[in-house]
């Protein structure tokens, strides 16, 4: 489950990151910014794979909650409902795929994801530091 946990922590803070150079007009206008959360996405998990991180549960949930509230707080919650599924679907070039749909996924990837974590760090009963 640690690749898994290296897969959703990067996820989550690409995201973030992408969201949070997407608000430069001049940056957005001249780059790609789904293909930067992409970079940015295998970035993370291979720098994550090479340090060999294990990121603990209270490490993703202090992740979700923090991103969640400075995306709330920065953006408003009705932009970070949409946010990332605009800069995931420029990044796909797939322009007939509705908003809606893609937002779906990723709040299913989020939630499921999260749920998954959970559940291996309540089951396993070790702690890490991370």
């Amino acid at each position: 489950m640690t690749h898994f946990g290296r897969l959703y922590n990067s996820f989550i803070w690409a995201v973030a990151v992408s969201a949070a150079l997407f608000q430069n007009t001049w940056l957005e206008m001249r780059v790609n910014m789904g293909l930067v959360l992409f970079a940015l996405f295998a970035l993370f998990f291979v720098i994550s794979e090479i340090w060999s991180a294990r990121f603990s549960l209270f490490f993703t949930t202090a992740s979700l909650v923090v991103i969640g509230a400075a995306g709330a707080f920065f953006l408003g919650v009705s932009r970070v409902c949409v946010l990332p599924a605009l800069i995931i679907r420029e990044g796909l070039g797939a322009r007939l795929v509705s908003v809606s749909a893609i937002n779906a996924a990723v709040a299913a990837f989020v939630v499921i994801g999260y749920l998954l974590i959970l559940w291996s760090g309540l089951r396993g009963g070790r702690r890490r530091c991370w």
